[in-house]
């Protein structure tokens, strides 16, 4: 665990695998967690893990056995041999605002105006938790995160609804942390999930899902969803463009419209051959 605090950001998180492989592997060498091993392992947490949990664990038990062979162990690492479960990103729980107003409703402050905001900016847990009162241009309506997912710091565009919650917040004389109170937020959000009745898988980050997935039903292209959220690469919001089918549908029907003014011969006192020769010179 001292490389995964000293490279990555999910050192945290990485423990609490690493208990679990602890516990599961305990008394076995290296040699004898073989193939059938980690594959017996893996179909037992699923049984109670989402596939993109077990499929943490198995990078992490990758990673220990690939260190473990530059360090000269001479077997081979038994998770190369085995299949990772296919995670399904393709499409995301997002609310209504009607289940937002039901689920808002139930959370108590500070933890409702985090959720807010989490909400109306796209922002993660982590970088809310790290946010900072003297990191806002209040003039502007920007909050700069002082770290992110990247591991950079980045803007990120505050609308008239989380500036007004903001306001609304205390501040505490003690840091100068903005939501100082929020840590737990994660394990609390379950039960309020529960008390709201409210369908499906929704979890913390399903706020986060719900800021792109509004964006783009609103029109907002998927290179400024990206930006809005943070996403490193744009293949992550590829996932909400089957929420724009109306935008897609304008984008068909201007190229028809083209076709049909390039049929008509009516633009601006040219003739059809003429708006067809220059349609010719343009997409040479």
């Amino acid at each position: 665990m001292t490389w995964s605090r000293a490279h990555k950001k999910s050192a945290k998180t990485d423990g609490y695998w690493m208990k679990r492989l602890t516990v599961c592997f305990a008394g076995k060498t290296l040699a004898e967690i073989t193939p059938e091993v980690v594959e017996g392992f893996k179909l037992k947490l699923a049984e109670n893990r989402s596939k993109a949990t077990v499929n943490r664990h198995l990078a992490l038990l990758r990673h220990l056995f690939n260190r473990a062979i530059r360090r000269g162990y001479a077997g081979r690492n038994p998770v190369s041999a085995i299949g990772l479960f296919r995670e399904e990103n393709s499409r995301s729980r997002w609310l209504t605002t009607a289940e937002e107003g039901d689920l808002f409703k139930i959370i108590p402050e500070p933890y409702r105006a985090f959720c807010r905001v989490a909400l109306y900016t796209g922002c993660r847990r982590s970088e809310l938790l790290a946010a900072r009162w003297d990191l806002i241009d209040w003039e502007r309506g920007v909050l700069m995160l002082p770290t992110s997912k990247s591991g950079k710091p980045r803007p990120v565009e505050l609308s008239s609804v989380v500036l007004q919650t903001l306001q609304q917040v205390p501040r505490r004389l003690d840091t100068p942390m903005i939501f100082p109170d929020c840590r737990k937020v994660s394990h609390r959000f379950p039960a309020w999930v529960r008390e709201a009745k409210l369908p499906g898988a929704v979890t913390l980050h399903t706020l986060r899902h719900t800021f792109a997935s509004r964006l783009v039903m609103a029109g907002v292209d998927l290179l400024t969803v990206k930006d809005l959220g943070g996403w490193g690469d744009l293949t992550m919001v590829q996932r909400y463009a089957h929420l724009a089918p109306a935008h897609r549908r304008e984008a068909v029907e201007a190229l028809a419209r083209g076709e049909r003014l390039q049929r008509s011969g009516t633009q601006s006192g040219t003739s059809a051959d003429d708006v067809q020769s220059a349609s010719l010179v343009s997409v040479r």
